[in-house]
């Protein structure tokens, strides 16, 4: 596995979901796996985001996620964050956010300061991220549905590089005009 598709904050928007996928298209953008970071909101949500994009699925819970009995059923992996993972020998962090937008970006800037983890991905702000601190990469992918920034953005990670790209839904759909 060496390239993902990390998306959060869906917040049971299908249209931006259908949009999504669109890109992902027009794009040519592949991946072997896809990541969740919370804020699926409901399951039929979840069913969708897996038949649509057809690859395995690593997600985690967020603050809106309802009834996760049922998402859990769905997706037997979905966990309660934070989730420690390893893909290529790297280690990763997902988590989705900690009370305010604030907060959660206190939050991942210290744990990246602190140099446990290569990689951080995070969601809950709903403001598309790619930085380095020390040498850890933090992404947030910002939120697919566009709710609260106005930006429906996903981000593609290339984990032998270790290198992120943020890709802008709305930008992207307009190439195949």
């Amino acid at each position: 596995m060496s390239r993902l598709l990390i998306i959060s904050d869906t917040h049971d928007n299908l249209a931006a979901i259908d949009d999504l996928i669109k890109c992902l298209k027009i794009g040519g953008y592949t991946y072997d796996s896809v990541i969740h970071l919370g804020d699926i909101v409901s399951p039929f949500t979840l069913r969708k985001l897996i038949n649509e994009l057809e690859a395995p699925m690593t997600a985690i819970f967020g603050n809106n996620d309802g009834d996760k009995p049922l998402l859990k059923n769905i997706l037997p992996g979905i966990a309660d964050p934070p989730v420690t993972v390893e893909w290529r020998g790297r280690r990763a962090l997902l988590l989705h956010g900690f009370k305010s937008p604030e907060m959660t970006e206190f939050f991942v800037n210290s744990l990246a300061s602190g140099r446990a983890y290569d990689i951080i991905l995070y969601g809950h702000t709903h403001l598309a991220r790619v930085t380095r601190i020390n040498n850890t990469l933090v992404i947030n992918p910002g939120t697919v549905s566009g709710y609260v920034s106005g930006k429906r953005t996903f981000a593609i990670l290339d984990t032998e590089k270790l290198d992120a790209e943020i890709v802008d839904i709305d930008r992207c759909l307009t190439k195949e005009l």
